[in-house]
């Protein structure tokens, strides 16, 4: 089916990006070496040259979190008496870093006003479920143990990272552990499953996964045996009650639409608030690019979201 035309409103920046090849996430399979390898490798060349194209170049600081690697970002003297937010950056579980999602972390940072520790979690294939959630869950009772009080804290993340924001709410609240002030959601993968209308509908719309096929192999290498729609899996399936307020960002053309409408809809039936914004036009996580008009709008709401529920909380 043909794609209706872009938006009047689109950016000239996003009307490019869509002439653009897209990443290959399909260029190798993640669960045959040295295939996460390659991806990885990809990802480096295609994504770290924005660093360099930014004109304010974030402050990132190495660090570790109960012996999770990580940065600081945005935080020179990172202070418990102000807020923080933990970021868990994207790359379909297989690929990724801190320091890729560094721009996006910034931004957000920069607009709420406060630092960030973005975290490097264990990758599949070589580290599959629950190796990550872990990840998250240590550096999060980390930054409870440095004084953090849980009203100071809020969560972030992007595609994968995205997913692993609701799972680490999710084995929070099953731990016992307090919850956070908020959590910002971008274009979250929550289940893995490929069970929601947009995995077909908008296939060939969405120039980042034009393939959905491409995204199987890697939700496997994160499953590593156990069943895709296994809550801790695709957290779209998981007790959603209790969860703190939610802010959701997908683009109408991208293929996991369907993951945060479904997502949405479940945590509003569970109790949650939840505010879901759709961006006409735009494709998966297009919040990542600097260049685009509507990434710096997107952001700024998103710390404004951030900065506003941490501030209620206190």
């Amino acid at each position: 089916m043909k794609p209706p035309a872009l938006p009047a409103g689109l950016s000239a920046a996003a009307r490019e990006f869509y002439a653009q090849d897209a990443f290959p996430l399909d260029a190798a399979d993640p669960r045959e070496p040295p295939g996460a390898q390659q991806l990885r490798r990809l990802a480096d060349e295609a994504f770290a040259p924005l660093l360099e194209q930014l004109p304010a170049r974030p402050q990132l600081q190495p660090a570790e979190l109960a012996g999770r690697r990580g940065c600081w970002i945005e935080a020179r003297r990172p202070d418990p008496s102000r807020p923080i937010m933990l970021y868990l950056h994207g790359g379909a579980y297989v690929l990724g870093s801190a320091r890729l999602s560094a721009p996006i972390t910034a931004a957000i940072c920069r607009a709420a006003g406060f630092g960030a520790f973005s975290l490097d979690y264990r990758l599949a294939p070589e580290h599959p479920c629950p190796a990550a959630i872990d990840d998250a869950i240590a550096a999060y009772e980390a930054l409870l143990a440095r004084g953090w009080p849980p009203e100071r804290i809020v969560i972030a993340g992007d595609s994968a990272g995205g997913g692993l924001a609701l799972a680490l709410l999710v084995a929070a609240a099953e731990r016992g552990l307090p919850r956070p002030a908020a959590a910002a959601l971008i274009s979250p993968w929550t289940d893995l499953a490929g069970r929601g209308d947009s995995r077909q509908l908008l296939a060939n719309w969405d120039p980042v996964f034009p393939n959905p096929v491409a995204l199987d192999a890697c939700a496997a290498a994160y499953a590593g045996g156990r069943a895709l729609d296994d809550p801790m899996v695709s957290p779209l399936y998981a007790e959603l009650s209790g969860l703190p307020p939610l802010l959701i960002q997908a683009g109408s053309r991208e293929i996991l639409l369907s993951d945060s409408g479904r997502l949405a809809l479940r945590a509003r039936e569970a109790g949650d608030s939840v505010e879901l914004e759709i961006w006409d036009g735009l494709f998966h996580c297009f919040q990542i690019l600097p260049a685009l008009p509507e990434a710096a709008v997107a952001t700024e709401r998103i710390g404004h979201f951030l900065a506003t529920a941490s501030v209620s909380s206190n």
